[in-house]
């Protein structure tokens, strides 16, 4: 009994290390994104049986991964005051089994874009590069970390945009709201760790300017969501159930707005945090719903 709680618990850390559960979202909003926004040629059949869509897919699944991996074993000891419960659990785990599972996985991704084409292995050879320089170094860096969180988190959708030739205004337009909202994500988290951040030696806007203006910055990043907000419900005007996201993101971000300049306490930043992800993952609801109803 005792052996298969400690078998329990490692594989637990492990899919904890390597945000599997993340990635069973991410791997959701790829596929209902690629089918319904960036793919508007190939009906479902085609799509079901198009195996380069699924391997350019997969590489990016797989190069998250192993980033969560490489980004854990470089985080480890901010994530035992930030995540106390999740370092708990991966103490389990020896680090060299990230590492060695890291190797692994980044090998595996990039033997299987070479094999779709020359120009896919390097696309994920380029992502692959910059997480490790993320983790490395790059995340400790002002602006720059929270910049290139947010492009990395979004690279495999801009693969997909690449591939499909999507180059239409509504989904620029859509890459830039949720831009905006993987930026304030970030920066909730940087408020968050402000101390240990500050004592670890990462450069983060709260430890910079303080946090009441970076509580300044995001409210001007709702306001510019806000704003989008109104022009994707006047593009989208014509759909089932995107307008009508779009429109209650209008009172959503208030919302927040009212939560950052009137909730003073330490728990502030994780609710909104926790609040910002559930509004993405009702919005990729949205867009499966629209697309199924206009299918």
């Amino acid at each position: 009994m005792e052996q298969l709680k400690l078998w329990t618990k490692k594989i637990l850390g492990f899919l904890l290390g390597a945000r599997f559960f993340t990635t069973i979202v991410l791997a959701f909003a790829l596929y209902v994104s690629t089918f319904f926004i960036f793919n508007t040629n190939e009906n479902i059949k085609d799509f079901v049986f198009d195996l380069k869509v699924h391997g350019i897919i997969f590489c990016g699944l797989m190069s998250i991964l192993t980033g969560a991996m490489i980004n854990q074993f470089y985080d480890q000891e901010k994530d035992r005051v930030v995540r106390p419960f999740r370092t708990k659990l991966q103490s389990f785990i020896q680090q060299k089994t990230y590492l060695i599972s890291y190797l692994i996985g980044s090998i595996l991704s990039l033997i299987l874009a070479g094999i779709i084409s020359l120009r896919v292995f390097i696309f994920y050879l380029i992502f692959q590069i910059f997480i490790w320089a993320y983790s490395h170094k790059l995340s400790r860096i002002l602006i720059l970390n929270n910049l290139l969180f947010v492009s990395l988190s979004l690279y495999p959708f801009f693969g997909m945009v690449i591939y499909f030739e999507a180059y239409h205004a509504v989904v620029f337009v859509m890459a830039a709201y949720l831009f905006l909202l993987l930026l304030l994500m970030d920066l909730m988290k940087d408020i968050l760790s402000q101390r240990i951040d500050s004592v670890l030696g990462y450069q983060t806007l709260p430890n910079t300017i303080g946090i009441s203006w970076t509580k300044r910055i995001s409210i001007g990043v709702l306001l510019l969501l806000m704003i989008i907000s109104v022009g994707l419900y006047q593009l989208l005007k014509n759909h089932v159930f995107l307008p009508y996201y779009f429109l209650l993101g209008l009172l959503f971000f208030l919302g927040l707005m009212f939560l950052i300049v009137f909730k003073k306490d330490k728990g502030m930043p994780l609710i909104i945090n926790n609040l910002l992800k559930i509004w993405i993952f009702i919005g990729i609801w949205a867009i499966a719903l629209d697309g199924i109803f206009s299918y």
